[in-house]
């Protein structure tokens, strides 16, 4: 659970900095697919179901 806790921590960093549209939207996609790949490693592929693979 230490990797879902350093990716709401890089949420938080997203929040606090003044940061244009883009590179917000980038960011978040990065946590999405960090957090996806975390889950599936800590849970297995059946997570997919929720979080499917290509789609933020």
């Amino acid at each position: 659970m230490e990797a879902l806790a350093r990716h709401y921590g890089a949420a938080a960093e997203i929040r606090a900095g003044d940061r244009g549209e883009l590179e917000i939207d980038s960011a978040i996609d990065a946590f999405v697919d960090a957090l996806r790949t975390d889950c599936t490693r800590e849970f297995g592929p059946w997570i997919h179901r929720f979080f499917h693979p290509g789609q933020n």
